[in-house]
Order: structure tokens, then sequence, then C-alpha cells
């Protein structure tokens, strides 16, 4: 990610599949993950989940009344499920979110069916504030059907289900998902991804 986009990306893997690595890094399989990229761009990243989640625990956890203060690293944030869009308003109107990327940790458990409006908002701000956000799901059918057409991208890991179960909202690149899909399915790595590019990296 040498140029600036302003993403907008999902992760989908199942468990297992090594989604969590590939954002994290393994240091063990040399692995940098991309969340530690940001750093080094001078940015920021924040982990947003509804629990304390075992695998993010090496991650110091941002208190609020710190946010405003919030000026380099990578940090951790987990509220209920109900907190959510609270949450996203506040981190919405908060100056201290500027060049920052945003990861939404089992974004299923708060957007399984519809994406709330401060979502929405949080993603139409993206360049003015000039963030990038990411959703992490466990397959095509968790991912809310409006969120695809946000999506520049999605980082394809091995799941259960196929591109076929959100084919009438995959705009211009339904074909090329079922192609990339197949590709990480035949691949005898359980831990194989790809990228499917949605065609709004162009």
């Amino acid at each position: 990610m040498d140029k600036r986009f302003n993403i907008i990306g999902a992760i989908f893997g199942q468990r297992g599949s090594g989604k969590t690595e590939y954002l994290k890094g393994n240091k063990s399989l040399k692995l940098e993950g991309i969340i530690n990229i940001y750093p080094k761009k001078n940015m920021k990243v924040l982990i947003i989940d509804t629990l304390d989640h075992p695998s993010y625990r090496n991650i110091p956890v941002l208190p609020k009344s710190k946010f405003s203060n919030w000026e380099n690293g990578i940090y951790r944030v987990f509220t209920t499920r109900e907190e959510i869009p609270k949450l996203n308003h506040f981190i919405n109107s908060s100056p201290s979110v500027w060049n920052t990327c945003l990861v939404y940790e089992d974004a299923y458990k708060h957007t399984s069916k519809i994406i709330d409006k401060s979502l929405i908002q949080l993603m139409a701000d993206s360049k003015q504030k000039n963030i990038d956000i990411v959703f992490m799901y466990h397959s095509f059918a968790q991912a809310p059907p409006d969120l695809y057409r946000y999506l520049d991208f999605i980082e394809l890991f091995k799941t259960k289900d196929s591109p076929q179960c959100r084919k009438n909202y995959m705009p211009g690149y339904y074909d090329f998902a079922e192609k990339i899909y197949n590709e990480v399915k035949k691949n005898p790595s359980p831990f194989f991804h790809k990228m499917i590019d949605t065609g709004m990296l162009c």
C-alpha cells in the first residue's frame, strides 16, 4: 500500500485460515502484517472489537480518556455490540482519528443485516480524514449486502461459502470474485489467500 487510496476493504476467511496472522503479522512465519505497515507511514491503527479477543492481547487498549491525545501507534478498543454505533460517532467526531486505519474484528456481530448510519458516515468521510477501514468476516454471507458496494477490495482466504450468495450485490466484479474464489479453494495450502479487486482501486 505505497499509494494512499483511503481504502475500504474486507478480509474474508474461516477460522484457522490465517487471516489474523495476515493482519497482525507472525515473526516465525516471516509475515509483517498489514497493521505493522501503517506506523512506518506515520499512520495509526485502531482495532475495534466486541470483546477482549485473546489474539490481540499483546496490543494495548486505548482508554477513552487518552483518545483525544492519541498521536501514534497501534491500539485496540472493545465494547458491546449495541455500543458500536456510539463508538463510531465518537471516532468520527474526534480529530485524533486523522491518518488512521480502523479494523473491525468480527464485524458480523454489528453489521450482520444492515450497516449502521454511523458506519456509513465514517466510510463517507474516509477521504477527508485520510483513513482506511478494514472489516473482518468469516464468510461472504456474514457481510451485509449493502457493504459490497463500498468495498475497494476483498482479501480472500478459504471460506465455507462462495461469492454466489452475494452475486447480486457485486456490481461489475462478481465473475472476477468467483475466479479468485476457485483459485483459493483449489490451492492445497490452508493459508493461501488472494485479493479480489472490485475495480475501485484502478
